[in-house]
């Protein structure tokens, strides 16, 4: 019986180098919180001078995987068409994000990756509408400011 509890601890361990890490997740739309297939995610070592990328693209239900990583801090970034490229854990499509850490052997699971729909992430810039000039009424023509949604 102990040499079937050994073999059981054993067996698992032969898959994954000593080491090596994982991580994976499900990418969704930032508002409707849809799964995303079709997404390119790189992860990315901090440091833009470093060479080593890992990429993977998520599948019709949204779910990625990376496998074989060396242990790390890294940059998660995705894009898609239709998308703003986003790093991981971004709260504008404009910024860093939450760097991932992953130690020694770590199968980091369940990340939730929030990709941003094109039209719809509000800017520093303050939007006009343009009333069209009609003949009846000349001042209809004016710029009036449109109010700016945050989320």
């Amino acid at each position: 019986m102990s040499l079937l509890l050994m073999l059981a601890f054993f067996i698992p361990l032969q898959n994954q180098a000593p080491g090596q890490c994982s991580l994976s997740g499900t990418v969704v739309d930032s508002i409707t919180s849809e799964p995303l297939n079709k997404v390119n995610l790189r992860l990315e070592p901090p440091n833009s001078q470093a060479m080593h990328v890992s990429v993977t693209t998520s599948d019709a239900e949204g779910r990625f995987a990376l496998v074989n990583l060396e242990p790390g801090s890294y940059r998660l970034r995705g894009n898609r068409n239709g998308y703003l490229e986003t790093s991981y854990g971004a709260r504008r499509p404009d910024s860093d994000g939450s760097p991932v850490r992953i130690e020694a052997g770590q199968s980091l699971n369940g990340l939730n990756f929030k990709l941003t729909p094109a039209g719809s992430a509000p800017n520093s810039l303050n939007a006009a509408i343009f009333v069209p000039y009609t003949a009846s009424d000349p001042a209809a023509s004016v710029a009036r400011k449109a109010p700016c949604s945050r989320p």
